[in-house]
């Protein structure tokens, strides 16, 4: 099972508090919501930091919690996936155990960091960022959630009110920060969280799909035109090109069939012509095709690659 999800953070200058938000969007279509915060140490106050590194932390270890095999954090601020992938040296004691909390997670589960940009309107990160306002104080209410949820928030508030951050504390430890765990009236509403680009059950519909966060964004155009074409020709498989390595070149198949399921990776399987190629085609599942579309572009590279060899 794979997991997406958006994690924001906030601070409150006044009270010195940091707040942690996020959102996790289950395969299914179930949505859960989480908020936290916390007063970091005198010594170790990164102000939003705290929030944005907590908020991922907690977003990856409810991941886990539920069974997941691969979760992504799609975030805002650049070092919550720089610090943890070893591209940003940590300068605080606070990113240094978040780097070590995510490395010990991995062991777990298959974490991948997508940046989005903050407030630029995307519904789900606006959605994460009011929840990280809430989690530090700097709002009374998460703007359009109802009043049901908002009190399930306020009750656990009363109950841990500086709470430290986990990461802090025991990188492989239980989750301790008040998490919203399945509040119906959130998973009822899509008014506070909308269908967004959720797989759905059943024959996709052109136009309505979208590739997998990773792609190269020359492979995203080549594959939103493919997505638009009721019947793809063999002249459109042969199009769709990853443009150079991106997020899902280097995966193997045990971490991909994980991911995909043990029904999609015995379809796409079953499909090919070249057992060789059910590694390159469990990537294209990866990056959004379903598994039938997968292997009938393999099998396309393959009868290309054999034309070229005869020539």
């Amino acid at each position: 099972m794979r997991i997406l999800a958006y994690t924001d953070g906030s601070y409150n200058q006044a009270s010195g508090r940091f707040g942690s938000g996020g959102i996790l969007l289950y395969p299914d279509g179930r949505k859960e919501v989480f908020s936290a915060g916390g007063t970091p140490p005198a010594d170790d106050n990164g102000r939003n930091v705290n929030g944005e590194i907590f908020a991922a932390e907690c977003a990856i270890r409810l991941a886990v919690r539920a069974g997941a095999d691969a979760v992504e954090i799609h975030h805002d601020y650049e070092g919550v996936g720089r610090w943890p992938d070893g591209q940003w040296e940590t300068g605080r004691p606070c990113t240094e155990a978040y780097r070590n909390a995510v490395r010990v997670l991995r062991k777990k589960i298959r974490v991948v960091f997508v940046r989005v940009k903050g407030h630029s309107g995307d519904k789900w990160n606006d959605a994460a960022d009011s929840l990280a306002k809430y989690g530090c104080g700097l709002t009374r209410a998460v703007a359009g959630l109802p009043d049901g949820c908002v009190q399930v928030f306020t009750d656990r508030l009363r109950e841990e009110t500086d709470a430290p951050p986990v990461s802090m504390e025991d990188p492989d430890g239980q989750l301790s920060l008040f998490p919203v765990r399945n509040a119906e009236p959130v998973s009822a509403s899509d008014a506070v969280l909308p269908a967004g680009n959720q797989p759905k059950r059943g024959k996709p519909v052109p136009g309505t799909r979208r590739p997998a966060d990773g792609v190269n964004p020359r492979c995203r155009e080549a594959m939103l035109r493919f997505f638009a074409i009721a019947r793809p020709s063999f002249r459109d498989f042969a199009s769709l090109k990853t443009y150079g390595l991106d997020a899902y070149s280097r995966l193997k198949a045990p971490d991909m069939e994980r991911a995909i399921g043990r029904k999609g990776s015995r379809a796409c399987r079953f499909a090919l012509h070249d057992p060789s190629r059910y590694e390159a085609a469990l990537r294209w599942v990866m990056r959004g095709l379903t598994p039938d579309e997968a292997a009938h572009k393999a099998n396309v590279d393959d009868e290309i690659a054999k034309n070229c060899g005869r020539r």
